[in-house]
């Protein structure tokens, strides 16, 4: 994937600008020939009247006077490999969606593997234009009306951030990886990264928002290497 102009290296499964991280790597036993990547990533604490913003939910956090309220950040997070010594697993991505409705789009990060398809779902109460215009990928996946269901294929790694060409508010972001050693964040922060080739390897954070950060790490076959960010 090609890098964007005045980005930090090395990115070649993404396109974004960086934020720092801070890792710790752990080892414990594993057995086999193929090695593992796990961990967690830290996001930084907000007020909680952003974080519900974020997520859509105003209102929430209204209170007793006092400092305002800290909460987790609710931003998206990919972890993924970037180069590896040997060969990366290219299992197909399966049951990727995003779907649209109450006038967005969710989620709004989403990865597949490259050859993958995603479903497409409009359960809101007006039909999207979804068109990508922004990078060096263009696509257009023309009028989504509703109730309609549809799969679209990428053929094409790249990362490409669509929007409603009607809607402004109806926005996410596709990556294509051309491999499957990625993950995205759960909602604990936890991700985890099987069946890597052993040897070095350079491993990424993402989110759109925040930015991304490389580590150089070493899989070995005699353990589990335990890699944790905080943004």
């Amino acid at each position: 994937m090609a890098r964007r102009p005045g980005s930090r290296s090395p990115k070649p499964w993404l396109l974004s600008s960086a934020a720092p991280l801070i890792f710790f790597v752990v080892l414990q036993a594993t057995p086999g020939q193929a090695g593992e990547i796990a961990g967690k990533v830290v996001l930084p604490q907000v007020p909680v009247a952003a974080a519900e913003a974020a997520l859509g939910m105003p209102g929430l956090g209204a209170g007793a006077e006092g400092p305002p309220a800290k909460a987790r950040s609710a931003q998206p997070v990919i972890v993924y490999v970037a180069q590896a010594t040997g060969d990366l697993p290219r299992t197909p991505t399966s049951n990727a969606r995003v779907r649209l409705a109450r006038g967005r789009a969710m989620p709004t990060l989403i990865a597949v593997s490259l050859g993958s398809a995603i479903g497409f779902v409009n359960d809101d109460q007006r039909g999207h234009h979804l068109v990508c215009r922004r990078g060096a990928l263009r696509r257009d996946l023309g009028p989504f009306k509703r109730g309609e269901r549809r799969e679209v294929a990428f053929e094409e790694p790249g990362t490409m951030r669509f929007e409603c060409a009607q809607h402004g508010d109806v926005a996410f972001e596709v990556v294509v990886f051309a491999h499957a050693a990625f993950a995205l964040v759960d909602d604990k922060g936890a991700y985890r990264l099987p069946d890597l080739p052993l040897g070095h390897a350079t491993v990424v954070a993402y989110s759109p928002r925040l930015g991304e950060v490389s580590r150089e790490v070493e899989i070995t076959a005699s353990g589990l290497e335990a890699v944790d960010f905080t943004f």
